[in-house]
C-alpha cells in the first residue's frame, strides 16, 4: 500500500505543471517598434521604456544649456547633468498626484485597481532623461521615461512597472522650445 502510494505521488508530481516566475526587471524584451510621424517626432518603445526622439533647431551646446531649465518648469527637479554627454535628467524623481501641471495617469499606464488608475493614487519613481545629440546645425531631443509605482498605504506589495503614455517626453521638448525662446 505505502509502495502504491509512494509511486502515485511521483507519477503526480512528474505529471504537474509548473510555474516559472520571474523577477520584475528579468522580464523579456519586446520587440522594438519605430514610428515615424509627420511632425519629426519618432517613436522607440521597447518594454516599459519609451524614448521619444524631436527635432530641436538650436545647436546642440545653446539646447543643453536651455534644457535644466526647461526640466524646472515643468516641475522635475534635475539631478544628471552630463555636460560631456549631453545628458540632462532625474533618475529617481518621486512624485505623487500630478506632475507638469497634469495628473500622473495622463502621463503614465500603470494600470487600474478597484478605485481607478494607479498612477494617480501610488508613489512613483520616475526616471527621466533627455540626452542632445547633433544634426547638422540643430540638434535631438532624445528623451526616454520609466517609472515604478509603489503602494504606500501599508500594505505588502509589490512594485509595479509603469510605461510612459508618451505625452511627458513632447511636453519635455515643448518647454525646451520655450526656453530657447522659440
Amino acid at each position: 500500500m505505502r509502495r502504491s502510494l509512494l509511486l502515485a505521488c511521483l507519477l503526480l508530481g512528474g505529471c504537474a505543471s509548473t510555474q516559472s516566475t520571474r523577477p520584475a526587471g528579468d522580464s523579456p524584451q519586446a520587440p522594438v517598434l519605430m514610428h515615424k510621424m509627420g511632425t519629426g517626432l519618432d517613436v522607440s518603445m521597447g518594454g516599459d521604456i519609451a524614448t521619444v526622439s524631436s527635432a530641436v533647431p538650436a545647436p546642440v551646446d545653446r539646447a543643453y544649456q536651455a534644457l535644466p531649465r526647461a526640466y524646472a518648469a515643468l516641475g522635475i527637479e534635475v539631478r544628471t547633468l552630463d555636460p560631456a554627454a549631453h545628458v540632462v535628467g532625474n533618475p529617481e524623481l518621486h512624485v505623487r498626484g500630478r506632475l507638469a501641471g497634469r495628473r500622473l495617469s495622463e502621463l503614465l499606464d500603470c494600470g487600474n485597481n478597484s478605485t481607478g488608475p494607479i498612477a494617480d493614487q501610488y508613489s512613483i519613481r520616475l526616471n527621466v532623461r533627455t540626452e542632445l545629440v547633433a544634426a547638422g546645425a540643430a540638434s535631438e531631443a532624445r528623451t526616454t521615461v520609466s517609472a515604478i509605482a509603489r503602494n504606500m498605504d501599508g500594505t505588502l506589495s509589490s512594485d509595479i512597472r509603469c510605461g510612459s503614455k508618451g505625452t511627458l517626453e513632447p511636453l519635455i521638448t515643448t518647454a525646451l522650445l520655450t526656453a530657447l525662446g522659440g
